[in-house]
C-alpha cells in the first residue's frame, strides 16, 4: 500500500467519524487515527516499505536485491529480519503483506523476525544501530 492510500484512508475515516469544522494537520490526523483506530503496539506513522528497505540497505552498505535473495546466510537474514520489524513497527502493513514484499515468506517469518530482534536488542552497540536507522526514516 502507498504512501498515498494509507493518508486518503485516514483522511477518509476521519471525515466519516467527524464533524469537526477545524482544518487537521498531518501530525494531529495521526494521533486521532491512533486513538480511535490503530489499537495496536504499532504508532501508525506513515513510512513507506520502499524507504524502510533503502535506508536499512544504505546504512549497512548492502543492495535490496542481497537482502531478498534466498538463503540463510548470517548478515543477509539479519538485515531482513531488520527491515520487518521496521515495517511491522512504522507501517500499517499485515504481517502477510509484509512476508510477501521482502521475499515471499510467510507471516510466521515476519512473527519470528520481532523475537530474533527482541534477542539482539540485548546487545547496546546493536539498539544504537536500530535507534540511527530509526532516525534516517
Amino acid at each position: 500500500m502507498k504512501k498515498t492510500d494509507v493518508q486518503k484512508l485516514v483522511f477518509q475515516a476521519y471525515n466519516l467519524s467527524t464533524q469537526d469544522p477545524k482544518p487537521r494537520g498531518r501530525k494531529s490526523l495521526i494521533r486521532w487515527f491512533n486513538k480511535e483506530y490503530h489499537k495496536d503496539d504499532r504508532p501508525a506513522v506513515l513510512v513507506s516499505p520502499r524507504k524502510i528497505e533503502t535506508v536499512v540497505s544504505e546504512y549497512y552498505n548492502f543492495s535490496v536485491y542481497k537482502i531478498y535473495k534466498k538463503g540463510r546466510e548470517q548478515p543477509r537474514t539479519l538485515y531482513r529480519h531488520i527491515i520487518q520489524y521496521l515495517m511491522r513497527k512504522y507501517t500499517l502493513l499485515c504481517d502477510t503483506e509484509i512476508g510477501k514484499r521482502t521475499g515471499g515468506f510467510d507471516r510466521t517469518t515476519v512473527v519470528n523476525s520481532k523475537h530474533v530482534m527482541d534477542h539482539y536488542d540485548t546487545s547496546k552497540l546493536f539498539r544504537e544501530q536500530i535507534n540511527e536507522i530509526e532516525e534516517r526514516l
